[in-house]
């Protein structure tokens, strides 16, 4: 029996209020934290692949040069497409072409002056080229 004149209370306490805020906030750090993480994950995915497509746009480029003074032993700058993300983070890209002569006396390939010293770089018969796309990726 309830005493006469009391109404039961209608409502929340302070500290039920408390509790409920604290558990909201928690709640809401951590999805703030996971999309904060997401999104470095997408920009460094991006970054991934646009690197990876000026790499293979080099090398078709390339390969369609074959025979021409573009893969002349040396380093070359790789143009990166306007507008591409990496440029935002300073991205840069070159290609190198090294000279060889395989040596079927030896199974060995020789690079360079080592295979021929007074040679051109036409009379070579494999070419190795390497392309590198460089960025610095955001930490944020």
């Amino acid at each position: 029996m309830r005493p006469r004149g009391r109404r039961p209370a209608a409502g929340v306490t302070l500290l039920e209020i408390i509790v409920a805020m604290t558990i909201l906030g928690l709640v809401a750090g951590g999805i703030f934290a996971a999309l904060a993480f997401g999104q470095r994950v997408t920009t460094a995915s991006e970054s991934r692949l646009v690197a990876t497509e000026a790499a293979q746009e080099t090398l078709e480029r390339l390969r369609m040069s074959i025979g021409t003074a573009t893969l002349n032993a040396g380093t070359y700058p790789v143009a990166l497409p306007a507008g591409s993300p990496l440029l935002r983070f300073g991205g840069a890209g070159e290609y190198t072409v090294r000279n060889g002569r395989f040596d079927p006396a030896t199974g060995v390939i020789r690079w360079g002056a080592d295979a021929e010293p007074d040679a051109t770089d036409a009379s070579y018969d494999i070419k190795e080229v390497a392309v590198r796309v460089r960025w610095t990726p955001p930490t944020q």
